[in-house]
């Protein structure tokens, strides 16, 4: 029989912008997309937040929520905080979330007293958090791979 081909497609544009007045006026922007995306229409933003959503404690940076065909949701938030700590020494809080049926399939987050972690299923591990380009490439390529699974 003819080997099966993944047809999981995940595509974003991630638009981080930097918290100091000299960096604010410019903006990191990355883009994944998985091998099958490219044969699939991409699944387009619906949110996009730069430095304009102020928090009393942290500055949201990003916030997207997509529905993906096979009824699964993904949804990325990272927050700036006012100052880095021990916990957080990168200065960011994040949340990016993979599931399907209310339940969390993949999550990277890093809550507070457990530092930067990931979640596969019912297993949790320690992340070792580079950059926010690594972190979501790092989570889209679960995700990716999940869907193929």
């Amino acid at each position: 029989s003819p080997a099966m081909r993944c047809t999981a497609h995940v595509s974003f544009t991630l638009a981080v912008a930097v918290s100091t007045p000299r960096e604010r006026a410019s903006t990191r922007s990355v883009h994944w997309r998985s091998r099958a995306a490219r044969r699939h229409p991409p699944l387009r933003p619906r949110f996009l937040y730069g430095i304009s959503y102020h928090m009393a404690k942290a500055a949201l940076l990003y916030h997207d929520k997509a529905g993906l065909p096979d009824g699964s949701i993904v949804e990325m938030k990272i927050w700036r905080l006012p100052q880095a700590n021990t916990e957080r020494p990168h200065g960011l809080n994040y949340s990016l979330f993979y599931g399907r049926d209310g339940q969390r399939i993949v999550g990277y987050d890093n809550e507070s007293g457990k530092g930067d972690h990931w979640h596969y299923r019912d297993r949790e591990e320690p992340y070792a958090f580079t950059d926010v380009d690594t972190l979501v490439a790092d989570f889209l390529a679960d995700v990716a791979r999940e869907q193929c699974a």
